[in-house]
C-alpha cells in the first residue's frame, strides 16, 4: 500500500513527441503500457522521474502526457474507454485520472491547465491536492489561487508568496 498517489500531468514539446515516434519505428505497435516505456525510457524531460523516485519513497505516481495523443489514445484503447470527439485529449486524461483516482494532482503546465480546467479538476477529485508549477514571468498570482500548492525555481518570486520555503 502507498503512502500517497499522485498524478502527474505535463505537456510535452512537439518535437519530443515527433523525435519518440520516429526513433521507435514499432511505437504503433505497441500497448500502452510499452509504448510509455518506450518513451519515457528515451529520458526527455522530466520522464518518470517522479514516478521512479518517489515509488522509492513508498508513494505511487504516475505521469500522465497530456498532449501525446497517439499514447494517449493507447491508453483508451486498452482501457476500452469512450467518450464523445469533443475535448478528446481532456477527455481521455479525465478517465486517466479517474482510473487512477490520485491523492494529489500535479499540473506542470499551468498554461494549458488554466483556472476553468482546474475547476474542473477540482469538482471531479474533491479530496485531491492540486499542486502547480510555475516559473515564467507572472504578473497576476491571483490566477494560481485556487491551487493548494504553487511550486517554482524563480528565485525572483522569494518572499512574495506567504509561507515560503527556501530549499536552497
Amino acid at each position: 500500500m502507498s503512502n500517497y498517489r499522485l498524478a502527474y500531468v505535463t505537456t510535452l514539446y512537439p518535437e519530443a513527441i515527433s523525435y519518440c515516434l520516429k526513433s521507435r519505428t514499432d511505437f504503433s505497435e505497441l500497448d500502452y503500457a510499452k509504448a510509455q516505456n518506450a518513451f519515457t525510457s528515451m529520458r526527455i524531460g522530466y520522464s518518470d522521474y517522479h514516478s521512479r523516485y518517489l515509488g522509492l519513497l513508498g508513494n505511487e505516481c504516475k505521469e500522465f502526457f497530456f498532449n501525446f495523443i497517439d499514447l494517449q489514445e493507447k491508453w483508451m484503447f486498452t482501457s476500452k474507454s469512450q467518450h464523445s470527439e469533443k475535448n478528446h485529449e481532456w477527455n481521455i486524461l479525465i478517465s486517466q485520472l479517474k482510473n487512477f483516482k490520485p491523492d494529489v494532482v500535479y499540473l506542470a503546465d499551468l498554461y494549458v491547465f488554466d483556472f476553468e480546467k482546474r475547476r474542473e479538476l477540482r469538482k471531479l477529485f474533491k479530496k485531491a491536492k492540486i499542486i502547480g508549477w510555475r516559473f515564467a514571468p507572472t504578473s497576476d498570482f491571483g490566477l494560481f489561487s485556487d491551487l493548494d500548492l504553487l511550486l517554482t525555481g524563480n528565485k525572483e518570486w522569494r518572499g512574495f508568496f506567504s509561507p515560503v520555503y527556501d530549499l536552497t
